[in-house]
């Protein structure tokens, strides 16, 4: 019987995909519990934060949107509660995209010191008067 000779495990390149780094909007969601999958503490996270939000937060960054559901989820069908983004956190050679950004608890903490700056937070929803048709 001939023996199997194993090939060595070709790894991914930080650059490729698989290696990027996945946030869910509940990591930062100031109304979740641990449990329900929040990663930062209260003080530190924001409520109901958006997708779109977060990633304006890292456009410096090579991020991309994609529609997922994270597995805590207690709607899976909220429009509001869909998508995940996955960031690139290192160049191929090792090094941070981001000097500044070393971790992941620092990514989330940027994105809600941004999130918190953006004008949709800091100005209150206008009350639009309805229109009504006169028949």
């Amino acid at each position: 019987m001939e023996k199997v000779l194993h090939q060595p495990i070709e790894y991914y390149k930080y650059s490729e995909k698989e290696r990027w780094i996945t946030i869910y909007p509940a990591y930062i969601n100031k109304d979740r519990t641990i449990p329900e999958g929040r990663r930062l503490n209260k003080s530190q996270c924001i409520s109901e934060p958006l997708i779109t939000e977060m990633l304006e937060a890292v456009k410096e960054m090579n991020a991309i949107i994609e529609d997922k559901v994270y597995c805590r989820e207690r709607d899976v069908f909220d429009s509001k509660c869909r998508g995940r983004i996955r960031i690139q956190f290192k160049n191929d050679e090792g090094s941070y995209v981001n000097d500044v950004i070393t971790s992941k608890k620092e990514l989330m903490k940027h994105m809600t010191t941004f999130i918190l700056k953006l004008k949709s937070r800091n100005q209150p929803l206008k009350k639009e008067k309805a229109h009504y048709i006169k028949k």
